[in-house]
């Protein structure tokens, strides 16, 4: 093979290389401005707690803003959280319009008490409440999550007295850097604070554990966050509340 051709097949495999990477850039960008953008990965890797000033990056602000445009619909049932709400069209897996998803990828719990507000003002005729681990482990502790937690709610009986609210627990994790007993802790407060304010509380915990303590590779293609399975599972238990029946679980 000449010189040319070796120099041609360089600069090729160069050029697909810088592509390549490009690309992996994308990707990253996109999933930091998710999260927060720069307030994120200051946070990230300092080890700072959040704070009430971190839901500022593009993706929070494109999203509450698009929400705040939303025309109001009494008719309409919500799904509330961060990331596991966020990640799944409700409205085709439940095959229902009506359902109205108000999740952002990246949020925690004081920043959906700071919008809880924007829910409340439609006057929805169910809310279903439901938070992914992830979100809240690095960055509250158990009491200060109860504490929004509970206002959340109270805010939404208060407002929406006639309305009904599912509090879904979180589901397990399946990694080294989230703790299943601090879950369980949150989901215990969860159960509680939802006795205290006529919402119904359902406990899926288990459901994704078949068996185990941590979250089913079935259900999760990281451990975290949930995969078509996982979703599908989640939203026959969903199904339920929202048809008006007595919630009842999988079998494992």
């Amino acid at each position: 093979m000449s010189t040319k051709s070796n120099n041609r097949i360089i600069k090729f495999l160069l050029w697909v290389s810088l592509a390549m990477n490009a690309l992996m850039l994308l990707v990253l960008a996109n999933h930091v401005e998710k999260k927060g953008g720069i307030s994120y990965l200051r946070k990230k890797f300092t080890h700072q707690s959040y704070s009430e000033n971190t839901y500022e990056g593009f993706y929070y602000k494109m999203k509450t803003g698009t929400f705040r445009e939303m025309p109001a619909d009494s008719n309409a049932i919500i799904i509330l959280g961060n990331c596991i709400a966020d990640y799944c069209d409700w409205a085709e897996m439940l095959s229902n319009p009506l359902v109205k998803n108000r999740g952002i990828g990246g949020d925690d719990i004081i920043g959906i008490y700071n919008r809880v507000n924007q829910i409340t003002d439609a006057r929805p005729s169910k809310i279903i409440f439901m938070l992914d681990p992830k979100d809240l482990t690095f960055r509250r502790s158990v009491d200060t999550i109860s504490f929004y937690y509970e206002q959340i709610i109270r805010s939404i009986r208060h407002k929406c007295p006639d309305a009904g609210i599912l509090c879904v627990s979180m589901i397990p994790a399946n990694n080294a850097w989230i703790s299943n007993d601090f879950i369980a802790g949150i989901n215990e407060r969860i159960r509680v604070i939802a006795g205290e304010n006529n919402a119904e509380f359902i406990d899926v915990y288990h459901t994704f554990c078949k068996g185990t303590n941590r979250l089913d590779s079935l259900y999760s293609f990281d451990g975290e966050h949930l995969n078509g399975k996982g979703y599908k599972l989640l939203s026959g238990v969903i199904r339920q509340f929202i048809d008006g029946q007595e919630i009842t679980l999988p079998a494992n």
